[in-house]
């Protein structure tokens, strides 16, 4: 695991990625495997000539989504996709108890405080409390 503090306290957070990621590429680990085995009985040992004439290997996903994580998972790795997905939550909990937390009078000068011109995160750089 690796070592967190958050508000003083020590957190482990180990991460357990996803088995249905690890199962695909197992099976198109598999698939390749079986690819290269058909081109070296087809008397080609590069594997490059008769490879090609297997054609590609087709995954059916879902939705959209489902295939953003697929390609993900197929490109960066399980492990690498699971840390994203935890920074992903925690940025989203992070800004979910700034905007819970009572607003103070001292930044009300410039736009009204809650307005739109916050969107896109242009004041989430600073902070407020000195560190």
């Amino acid at each position: 695991g690796r070592d967190v503090t958050y508000r003083g306290k020590r957190l482990c957070v180990k991460l357990e990625g996803n088995p249905k990621w690890d199962l695909l590429r197992d099976v198109l680990a598999e698939i390749e495997e079986t690819r290269t085995q058909v081109a070296m009985a087809a008397g080609n040992s590069e594997g490059g000539g008769e490879r090609g004439k297997l054609g590609p290997t087709l995954v059916i996903v879902r939705d959209e989504r489902t295939a953003s994580q697929a390609r993900d998972v197929m490109t960066y790795g399980t492990h690498a996709c699971t840390q994203h997905a935890f920074r992903r939550y925690c940025y989203k909990r992070l800004d979910s108890l700034r905007q819970q937390r009572p607003k103070t009078t001292g930044g009300a000068g410039r736009g009204g405080g809650a307005g739109a011109g916050g969107a896109g995160g242009a004041g989430g750089g600073t902070s407020a409390n000195g560190g």
